[in-house]
């Protein structure tokens, strides 16, 4: 008869621990994923703190904490576990809480891409004392990260400046070269760290950094090609345009010129082409870094014919228009063509592969009279 009281108590324990897990089990439970950082450049580290509170009397013996990322953003080193790849990045992560208790877990992350990445919800799975029933609860998270462009080598950059400066207007013989030293300034967010003066930081206890000369009148226009739809494929040439026009945007803020960027693509943000008129101020150059972190290439808008026959309309005489095109088809060549003719100086860029050889693209068969050529080999 003692067994059987003991039997009937230990059953009836067992159900009223279940209906009480059952009903307090997500009550003062929370749980937040966040990205450390708003942004990163591509191929840098960020860092997904992970951490959930119990805030009542009655503790967890466990909860599992479930999330997914994009399989662009890898966990490095020993954060890899407990992680499965699919079509997404999925996480599941064990966490025994006393009552009343809080824990965090920072993760590292390697940023191999770039683009926009959310985290939209984190599902909470409780198990009861006896690891007999399982409870699920989705939880909203808000938490997203830019991954930018990764910014070619500032030297390459050097090189299209002069190329740019070479192209300016000459009326006036003593027009002073825009990228020619004019003096020092306050650092500003944005600067890179090549640009500081030490040694008048030094001085001054504050961080100043070189500035040089922009003519007000010169302005350079960027259009950024990122069709790729022919037979052979080269997205690896795309991606290598957009840290291309990136890197020459922010160089010439750096230089406080007046610079557009348009593209024949649009970005996860909206379904309208590239379009972002570089202001002397820093947050027109984020702006320009969001909208090529989201940029697409699977799609285009419209054709980049279109775009410089459209331009070749409204030619400025005081901007140089820089094209940016892997492409050489005739449709590109065409709309080169049509905005030389219009007396626009256009300077086009077009990225290689290391081993293309340089012969067949000097071989003249891609000149277009009143276009100057400029072959970027990239680092692919």
């Amino acid at each position: 008869m003692k067994i059987l009281w003991i039997l009937c108590a230990a059953g009836a324990l067992y159900f009223l621990q279940q209906e009480i897990f059952k009903r307090m089990w997500s009550k003062g439970l929370g749980t937040r994923v966040q990205f450390t950082e708003e942004y990163v450049y591509e191929g840098q580290k960020a860092h997904l703190t992970e951490e959930i509170v119990n805030d009542k009397w009655m503790p967890m013996p466990a909860v599992e904490v479930r999330f997914a990322l994009d399989k662009a953003l890898q966990y490095e080193g020993e954060d890899r576990e407990n992680t499965s790849v699919s079509d997404k990045n999925y996480r599941r992560d064990i966490f025994s809480l006393f009552s009343h208790q809080k824990n965090i877990r920072t993760l590292t992350l390697d940023c191999e891409k770039r683009g926009y990445y959310q985290i939209p919800k984190a599902e909470l799975v409780g198990y009861d004392f006896f690891f007999r029933k399982k409870y699920y609860e989705a939880r909203e998270q808000q938490t997203g990260l830019f991954v930018y462009p990764h910014l070619v080598d500032t030297a390459k950059i050097q090189l299209i400046c002069r190329e740019i400066s070479g192209m300016r207007p000459v009326r006036n013989p003593l027009y002073q070269d825009p990228f020619a030293f004019a003096g020092i300034r306050a650092y500003d967010r944005g600067d890179p760290m090549n640009r500081i003066n030490w040694k008048a930081s030094a001085r001054g206890g504050d961080l100043m950094v070189n500035q040089y000369d922009a003519t007000t009148s010169m302005w350079v226009k960027i259009f950024l090609n990122v069709s790729d739809d022919h037979i052979m494929k080269y997205p690896q040439l795309v991606e290598e345009g957009i840290s291309i026009a990136a890197a020459l945007a922010t160089r010439l803020r750096e230089e406080r010129m007046d610079a557009e960027v348009e593209g024949n693509a649009p970005s996860a943000f909206r379904q309208q082409n590239l379009r972002v008129s570089l202001k002397n101020d820093s947050s027109s150059l984020w702006d320009l870094y969001r909208e090529l972190a989201c940029i697409r290439t699977d799609e285009t808008v419209c054709g980049m014919k279109d775009l410089l026959a459209r331009q070749a309309e409204h030619v400025d005489e005081q901007c140089v228009y820089v094209v940016i095109s892997h492409n050489r088809d005739p449709y590109l060549t065409k709309g080169l063509g049509s905005l030389a003719d219009a007396g626009a100086r256009v300077l086009w860029i077009m990225p290689v592969e290391k081993k293309e050889r340089f012969a067949e693209l000097q071989d003249g068969k891609n000149e277009i009279p009143g276009v100057r050529r400029m072959v970027w080999e990239a680092e692919v």
